[in-house]
């Protein structure tokens, strides 16, 4: 799959980068990032529902590691710097 993006969108994806890379080198300790990125899935409520003229109070999105059903890492506010290798993405 290819994806054509243009210069700002290529902007934004390099500073995102460059950002995780800097987290990286404060948070050395790939399981503390593991179990801080869980908590804040499981905890902090960022997810309103799909439909956008009919948004549900905000709850936690919840982690793949510890969500007991299908849920995908798509919309995680931590998706970004989660180390996890096994990611579960939608279709």
């Amino acid at each position: 799959m290819q994806y054509i993006l243009n210069e700002d969108e290529m902007r934004a994806f390099r500073e995102d980068r460059e950002t995780l890379r800097e987290l990286m080198k404060v948070i050395p300790n790939r399981n503390k990032l593991q179990k801080m990125c869980t908590k804040i899935a499981d905890e902090w409520p960022t997810f309103t529902g799909w439909d956008e003229k009919k948004p549900l109070p905000a709850e936690p999105w919840g982690c793949i590691l510890t969500v007991g059903c299908e849920h995908y890492c798509d919309e995680c506010p931590v998706e970004i710097i989660c180390p996890n290798e096994h990611k579960s993405w939608s279709k």
